[in-house]
């Protein structure tokens, strides 16, 4: 029975290892901002007007190929009919198919077509600028939160620290009260002390826990995932990087160059330009050619007509 039951437990445990090891991993910055890239709601629905435009774009470009139709009919006619293919009258049964195949391409329609690609390629870049400008600030928030969360563990640290300080504090206090080297007064102070820095370590600790809640809110983790989840801090050597301050013309012209919600914002007006256009054009006289061809059957007869 031993034995069946190490055997029973190491089964279980090779089955949960992989989730229990990937849940207790320290996450880093990196993949919690990618977490919350991949779950976030908003990201998705800015994802899905991009591929919107995407398909508007490709509908554009096909707006210059020529258009192609085909159909069929079948019928039948009973009783005192005229055959409409032989004209002739008919008492019986008549059994009649058609077919038929059609094109038609626009040859000029005041730049429109040409227009509306382009205006469909601008939207495509201004909504892929949305999606830079979403994922910016989710990561932004997540930097913010993940940076909370490392403070104040820190805090908590310091101030579990003072507890233990103030601790040995008040017992060599106490054990002078009572050699009588110290008065009452003094104990009573330190006492007070310790209670201060116990309520301060119970503000930070609520502290730190609603800046983990305030986290795994923003990744969007289930229940057991929040319970074990933990950060990883980044190491030294990224905190003590040294790099010149910029003047403040530099931030601004790479600020301009570089800030999505800038070139998204230049983008739509360019947009708009595009749509005047675009408008303009529908006063222009519209060219196109048009072919058909098709073919009729007719239980009396059959002729193909051209």
């Amino acid at each position: 029975m031993k034995r069946l039951f190490l055997v029973g437990t190491l089964v279980i445990l090779t089955t949960l290892s992989p989730t229990l090891l990937i849940s207790q991993t320290p996450w880093t910055l990196g993949q919690c901002i990618e977490r919350a890239w991949d779950s976030n709601l908003d990201i998705e629905r800015t994802e899905m007007f991009r591929d919107m435009a995407e398909i508007d774009l490709k509908q554009s470009r096909f707006s210059q190929f020529p258009s192609l139709n085909a159909g069929a009919t079948h019928g039948y006619n009973w009783g005192q009919t005229i055959d409409p293919f032989t004209n002739e009258f008919a008492t019986d049964r008549v059994r009649n198919n058609n077919l038929f195949l059609s094109s038609e391409m626009v040859l000029f329609r005041g730049m429109q077509i040409r227009n509306s690609i382009k205006q469909s390629k601008i939207d495509l870049e201004a909504s892929a600028e949305d999606l830079k400008l979403m994922r910016n600030d989710m990561a932004l928030l997540v930097a913010q939160s993940f940076l909370n969360v490392l403070f104040n563990k820190e805090q908590v640290k310091a101030a579990e620290e003072q507890v233990s300080i103030s601790e040995r504090q008040v017992t060599r206090m106490e054990r002078m009260f009572e050699v009588g080297q110290e008065a009452e007064a003094g104990l009573l102070e330190v006492r007070s002390q310790l209670a201060t820095d116990v309520l301060n370590l119970t503000q930070i600790e609520n502290s730190l826990m609603i800046a983990r809640l305030t986290l795994t809110n923003l990744l969007l983790l289930g229940p057991q995932e929040a319970q074990q989840f933990e950060i990883l801090a980044p190491s030294d050597s990224l905190l003590d990087m040294e790099r010149p301050i910029p003047e403040v013309l530099q931030v601004y012209s790479t600020a301009v160059q570089n800030l999505p919600q800038i070139k998204a914002a230049e983008l739509r007006v360019e947009s708009s330009e595009v749509g005047m256009d675009i408008a303009q054009g529908g006063r222009s006289p519209q060219l196109s050619v048009r072919g058909s061809i098709g073919s009729g059957y007719s239980g009396n007869n059959q002729v193909g007509v051209g």
